[in-house]
């Protein structure tokens, strides 16, 4: 009997050994597997989260880095740009919508951005891409000048279809010497990722040519920054005696201002005379009027003239009497000039 009962208890405790071997039961294996499912799916879910974020930030890094590379060309162009606007229309013979046109002095180049009304051209992503019209670089990073067409070419995609870009141009009023600008320019890029997002980014430029400078050459090249259109000079004979001016351009701006004459308020207008030299202009004489205020304004920097009372005189150049010269090409017999403008400087005589 002993023997049996000691047989029976090995037998017991070995049926409950084998129980609790078997493992979990069909009930805690589902919701095991329910809660594995959860947190796998979440783990996903961070997983492309953050591959998404990833991708985000590298295009947005692409996108800003290709905006920086063309803010810094825009603005080196513009830095050395004379005259500067946004006209309805694109001058230049590539027919950009929602121009931006830069003038280089003399009229050496002209540069236009814009877009064309088929965007994106193949091989960019758009929905806008930006154009550039007007003469290539050349290797050293200057641009090419000899080049007999423009060259256009998309520089930037990427930007947003209803509002690709803003441009405000600070011009200052050009019809008023004393106040001739700071041409200076706000530039907003509208750029748009692609899931949507609008993205601005924001610089601004401006020319570091004298403005005293770039006013001749506006008026010169008949800019649209003028309010109201110059006039040419008072004829030779009548007011600036015998006057050779044949290599030199010259317009007439009126400034208008309030005065008191005898008690009662009133307007006196300021007459300028602006005489623009011509790149070696030869031998000239200019006779300015002692009514007006006339200005010279001259090709080169200062450095390349020898300024002087006369031809014969060494002594320091007056009102009455002044003599500039740049070597055979380049001389010219002043008189009631008031003032001198190189690309450069200014001197007021």
């Amino acid at each position: 009997m002993l023997v049996v009962r000691e047989l029976l208890k090995s037998t017991k405790t070995k049926t409950k050994a084998n129980r609790k071997s078997q493992g979990l039961s069909l009930i805690e294996l589902l919701v095991a597997m329910v809660i594995s499912l959860i947190v796998i799916h979440a783990m996903a879910r961070i997983m492309v989260s953050e591959v998404k974020l990833t991708r985000s930030f590298e295009e947005y890094s692409n996108i800003k880095d290709a905006t920086i590379r063309v803010a810094a060309m825009m603005q080196k162009e513009i830095s050395n740009a004379s005259d500067l606007s946004v006209p309805t229309t694109d001058p230049t013979s590539c027919g950009l919508n929602d121009p931006l046109v830069i003038i280089g002095p003399r009229k050496l180049w002209t540069i236009a951005y814009g877009f064309e009304a088929q965007n994106p051209p193949p091989g960019w992503s758009g929905p806008m891409t930006l154009y550039r019209c007007g003469p290539p670089y050349k290797a050293d990073g200057t641009l090419d000048l000899t080049a007999s067409q423009p060259v256009k070419s998309v520089i930037l995609d990427k930007l947003a279809l209803s509002s690709p870009w803003d441009t405000v141009v600070n011009s200052g009023d050009l019809s008023n010497l004393s106040n001739s600008l700071s041409r200076g320019i706000r530039i907003q890029f509208n750029m748009q990722s692609s899931n949507g997002q609008l993205k601005p980014y924001i610089f601004g430029a401006r020319s570091a040519i004298n403005p005293l400078y770039a006013f001749g050459d506006q008026v010169a090249n008949g800019s649209t920054y003028l309010t109201t259109a110059p006039s040419a000079c008072d004829d030779a004979s009548a007011s600036r005696g015998n006057t050779n001016i044949l290599n030199s351009i010259c317009y007439q701006t009126f400034t208008t201002h309030q005065i008191i004459y005898n008690g009662e308020p009133t307007t006196e207008t300021d007459k300028r005379q602006h005489f623009y030299i011509e790149p070696s202009p030869g031998t000239i004489a200019i006779i300015g009027s002692p009514l007006f205020e006339d200005i010279v304004y001259l090709p080169n920097l200062r450095s390349t003239y020898t300024i002087k009372q006369s031809a014969s005189s060494d002594a320091a150049c007056t009102r009455a009497s002044c003599y500039v010269t740049s070597g055979a090409n380049e001389q010219l017999s002043l008189q009631n000039i008031n003032y001198l403008i190189f690309p450069d400087a200014q001197i007021g005589i």
